[in-house]
């Protein structure tokens, strides 16, 4: 007993819209924490906030803070310049 040509038809269309929606959904989302990222840098280099003062700003933890500083650290947009006591010193390029 094996699933009908009909059923598979349709459990495929529905996985291509729902493929769709999760593809639409990131994207939007996507440009959201683009956004949100200019503006935790900018912030960042005005007033020389720690991770923890960032993430009570933007409503997020001090270690997502930290992950976001590493991705633009990787994706070229700041580099480390040193550590203090408090945290790691950026750069802008």
């Amino acid at each position: 007993m094996g699933i009908s040509k009909k059923s598979k038809n349709k459990q495929s269309k529905r996985n291509v819209r729902n493929l769709l929606t999760h593809y639409a959904y990131n994207r939007k989302t996507m440009k959201k924490n683009i956004e949100r990222n200019k503006k935790i840098l900018e912030y960042y280099f005005e007033s020389n906030p720690t991770y923890q003062e960032i993430g009570n700003k933007f409503g997020i933890t001090r270690q997502r803070v930290e992950r976001i500083f590493n991705s633009m650290v990787e994706d070229g947009l700041i580099t480390k310049v040193g550590k203090n006591k408090r945290r790691v010193v950026y750069k802008k390029l």
